[in-house]
């Protein structure tokens, strides 16, 4: 997916990469399987792009794919 977009990465292309399911439970945007043993259960708690030209860095707290990118001024 990266690849696809080099030289136009932006905060959206980012934003989805860390959304991605693909591989689970292995994915980058991991939910915690129910038939995981509770020692090896995981999961996403944050995800953070950070714009080092704009000094910005947007969080999301939880899985990217269920909460918002929120932008802070470095």
């Amino acid at each position: 997916m990266v690849k696809a977009h080099l030289g136009d990465v932006t905060l959206n292309t980012l934003s989805d990469i860390l959304k991605d399911h693909v591989n689970y439970p292995d994915s980058i945007c991991n939910h915690p399987s129910k038939s995981a043993s509770e020692d090896v259960k995981c999961k996403t708690t944050y995800a953070v792009i950070t714009n080092l030209t704009e000094k910005k860095i947007h969080i999301c707290v939880g899985n990217p794919c269920e909460g918002e990118f929120v932008p802070y001024s470095l």
